[in-house]
C-alpha cells in the first residue's frame, strides 16, 4: 500500500471567543492515498471546513490547534512549518476551491488578471530562477490562462479573460476556480462544498468536471459537504465527522450498502429515494453545543440506541471490517 498523501492525526483545534471556548476538533484522524477522493460529509458545525482550513494553514488568529495534534502532507507535518513554508506548500502542493467563488474572486481585476496570477506565482514557486516579468513569460501565462479556460468548459476562453466575476454565472465562477486550483498543479486539492450554491443540473457538470481533471492530473482531493448524494458521485471513500470527530470512514460503496453508525444510517434516512412513497424522516433533536468538549458520544441524545455505557468515554475509531472504521461501543 503506497504511504498516505495526508495523514490527520489527534487533530484537536479550538475557537477562542468573548462567549468562551469552543471545541471544532477533538481528536480527527483520516488519511488520503496519492490519486484518491475523500468525501467528508456532516451536518453544519461538525467541523469540515475547519478541517480544510487547518490543513491548508488558513485558519483564523482567533483559532488554536492544540498539542499532540498532527497534519503530515507527503511525510512533513504541516503544523511544525513556519509561514514561509506554508506559502510554497499552498503554491505547489495543496490548492483550494472555496464554497463561494463570487467572495473568493476579487471583484476589481479581470478573470485573466487572477488566472493568470495564480500560473505565474505557481510557475514562479517551483522555478525560483524564472523571471517571470519578461513578455515571453507573461504571453505564455496568459496562454495557459486560455487552456485552462477551455479544459474547464468555459466558451469563447479569450473573451472570458477580459470579464469580471459579475459578468459570469455561478456556474462559470466556479469553473474559474477550479482552473485557479488546479493551474497550480497540486497534489492534494481541497474542495469545501464547491457545489452547494449552484442548480441541481449545474451541479452535476461541476462535479463530473472536477473528477474528470482530477484524476487526468492524478491529484488527490479531500471533498468537503453536507450531502452524502454529492459526494457518491465522485468519492472512493468517505468520513462521516459529527460533532468535531470522525464517526465513520469507510468505502462509498460500503456507507450506502452498510452503513454502521446510526448518525451515518440517520443520514441516509434523510436522502429522498427514487419511486420511494414514505415521508422523509428527519434526526430529532440538535447537535451539542461545542463550547463544552463533549464527554462520551457526542451523538448519544439522539441516537436510537444509546445506552448508559454511550454516556462514559468517548468511542474510538476501529476497523469492524477490512477498511470500514466506526466509533461506535456498538461495534
Amino acid at each position: 500500500m503506497p504511504e498516505p498523501i495526508l495523514s490527520v492525526r489527534n487533530l484537536r483545534l479550538v475557537f477562542e471567543s468573548m462567549r468562551g471556548r469552543f471545541h471544532a476538533l477533538n481528536g480527527v484522524k483520516l488519511d488520503i492515498a496519492p490519486g484518491e477522493v475523500l468525501g467528508v460529509v456532516g451536518e453544519s458545525g461538525c467541523g469540515k471546513s475547519s478541517l480544510a482550513l487547518a490543513t491548508i494553514g488558513l485558519l483564523p488568529s482567533n483559532s488554536r490547534i492544540m498539542n499532540g495534534s498532527e497534519i503530515l502532507f507527503n511525510g512533513k507535518n504541516l503544523l511544525s512549518m513556519s509561514d514561509g513554508e506554508m506559502e510554497l506548500v499552498r503554491g505547489t502542493g495543496i490548492s483550494m476551491i472555496f464554497q463561494e467563488p463570487l467572495t473568493s474572486l476579487n471583484p476589481i481585476f479581470t478573470i485573466g488578471d487572477q488566472l493568470t496570477e495564480a500560473v505565474r506565482i505557481a510557475a514562479i514557486r517551483r522555478d525560483r530562477k524564472l523571471d517571470a516579468t519578461k513578455r515571453s513569460a507573461k504571453e505564455e501565462f496568459k496562454e495557459q490562462g486560455v487552456s485552462w479556460l477551455r479544459r474547464v468548459g468555459i466558451p469563447d476562453p479569450e473573451s472570458a479573460l477580459e470579464r469580471y466575476p459579475h459578468e459570469l454565472s455561478g456556474g462559470m465562477r466556479q469553473r474559474v476556480m477550479i482552473s485557479m486550483a488546479l493551474a497550480e498543479r497540486p497534489a492534494l486539492m481541497l474542495a469545501d462544498e464547491p457545489t452547494s450554491f449552484l442548480d441541481v443540473t449545474t451541479q452535476a457538470q461541476i462535479l463530473r468536471l472536477t473528477a474528470s481533471l482530477v484524476r487526468d492530473a492524478g491529484a488527490s482531493v479531500m471533498m468537503i459537504s453536507h450531502d452524502l448524494a454529492v459526494v457518491a458521485q465522485i468519492s472512493d471513500r468517505v468520513v462521516v465527522m459529527y460533532a468535531g470527530i470522525v464517526v465513520e470512514d469507510a468505502p462509498v460503496p460500503e456507507i450506502y450498502e452498510k452503513p454502521l453508525h446510526p448518525y451515518t444510517q440517520a443520514l441516509l434516512s434523510c436522502l429522498p429515494r427514487p419511486g420511494a412513497a414514505k415521508r422523509l424522516e428527519m434526526i430529532p433533536g440538535a447537535p451539542p453545543s461545542l463550547r463544552d468538549k463533549p464527554h462520551g458520544c457526542p451523538y448519544a441524545p439522539r441516537c436510537a440506541y444509546a445506552k448508559e455505557i454511550c454516556n462514559g468515554d468517548t468511542p474510538k475509531l476501529k476497523e469492524v471490517s477490512p477498511g470500514h472504521h466506526v466509533a461506535c461501543i456498538l461495534y
